[in-house]
């Protein structure tokens, strides 16, 4: 696939409805399926389809040392 059929941070924010600054935490911590080009984050816009139609779940946070 060619980069043009993936989503940028703010178009995967914009489909799920997020802040552009979750969705790139939450593609950091690997809680929803993502992948770097360079430095810039991109999607799938078919799983961010899955996710926004809840056939697949975003993952759930995991605690962080020394966080309470």
């Amino acid at each position: 696939m060619v980069d043009q059929e993936r989503l940028d941070v703010k178009g995967a924010a914009r489909r799920l409805g997020l802040d552009d600054r979750t969705v790139e935490r939450m593609a950091r911590a690997q809680r929803i399926p993502a992948f770097k080009v360079g430095r810039r984050w991109r999607f799938r816009p078919d799983v961010i389809e899955d996710i926004r139609e809840g056939r697949l779940a975003i993952k759930p946070a995991l605690k962080e040392e020394g966080r309470k």
